[in-house]
């Protein structure tokens, strides 16, 4: 297990990318099946799902990449209005910061402290170069190219080195496998999607800067269970402190956060969805960890479907079925 830890995250340039390529053929497959019925040439079928994969991919990754460096550029702008809040704050609570107020208007450069700030480092570590993305995109669209030409002829191989009920129990657990990870990661997307339109709407019409970037990281936190979602909030929020101080607007932003994640994630996402991949809260907690530690923050999006996985996995061997209560939720 160490020896496998340690090359999964030395490896990462490769595992990321084919990861993805692995998730993509899961989700495309249906998708493929629905051309090949409409009498489409594989080789027509395959043009098609790698022009809509590296279209949208190349849309997604820009706008989230564009985001994050207008976000950045734009942050010296809110040096002064760091510097009322924190005076604001003084004032009213009548806090003795004379001292610390001259230091903070005088000394503190906050471009050079946001620069420090462990997040951009890993916004840099995660997104890297628009190069750097580039390349992963490709290295995961021609890995994904591989595995949709080769699982065709998986089955004729598995039947040459395996017993008839040794290729179906194998079937058995890569479709039960592609069905959780599926039904998912259609209603993590429905329920993100639903969570960041209505909070842009809430952030636009209360006039808080960086309205795009906002949705972002509610659509894409959102993907991070538990914490995600309270970490995505937090942006508009202090994005809107620094901006209105304690007006109204702040305590508009945060009774909409808070009733936009009530809604879609207790209320919504359990009634329509329910817990699609039966994991311990415990063990998605610890898989976060695990994997942020393993892959950075990548890690932590593909934590849940990695952990349901395993658990589907474990659950078809006896051997490991101790392991498998103890990852499940039942």
């Amino acid at each position: 297990m160490a020896i496998i830890v340690t090359i999964l995250q030395k490896l990462q340039a490769i595992f990321i990318p084919l990861t993805f390529a692995i998730i993509l053929a899961f989700l495309f497959t249906p998708f493929e099946n629905l051309l090949i019925r409409k009498k489409f040439p594989r080789f027509l079928t395959a043009i098609i799902l790698i022009l809509v994969i590296f279209v949208s991919l190349t849309a997604v990754g820009t706008l989230v990449y564009t985001g994050l460096a207008s976000f950045r550029n734009d942050f010296s702008e809110y040096e002064m209005k760091i510097v009322n809040t924190i005076n604001d704050l003084s004032a009213r609570f009548e806090l003795p910061l004379d001292s610390v107020k001259k230091y903070i208007e005088d000394e503190v450069d906050w471009q050079e402290v946001f620069d420090k700030v462990p997040v951009t480092r890993y916004i840099t570590k995660t997104m890297g170069t628009f190069v750097d993305f580039v390349v992963k995109l490709i290295l995961t669209i021609v890995l994904f190219m591989f595995i949709m030409a080769g699982k065709n002829r998986l089955g004729v191989r598995m039947e040459k080195i395996l017993t008839l009920e040794e290729v179906e129990h194998s079937s058995h657990i890569i479709n039960k496998v592609k069905t959780q990870i599926i039904r998912y990661l259609f209603s993590k997307t429905i329920i993100s999607l639903s969570t960041a339109l209505t909070g842009m709407f809430f952030v636009y019409i209360f006039g808080i800067d960086f309205v795009i970037v906002s949705g972002l990281l509610l659509f894409l936190l959102n993907f991070i269970p538990n914490f995600g979602s309270i970490m995505a909030s937090l942006f508009p929020i202090t994005v809107c402190l620094f901006q209105y101080g304690f007006g109204w607007q702040l305590f508009a932003i945060i009774g909409a956060m808070i009733l936009i994640q009530m809604a879609f994630g207790v209320i919504i996402e359990p009634k329509y969805f329910g817990s699609e991949l039966n994991i311990s809260p415990v063990l998605i907690l610890s898989a976060l960890i695990f994997w942020a530690w393993v892959w950075g923050p990548v890690g932590m999006f593909l934590a849940v479907p990695l952990t349901a996985t395993m658990n589907i996995i474990f659950k078809e061997f006896k051997t490991f079925e101790i392991v498998s209560a103890l990852i499940s939720d039942d």
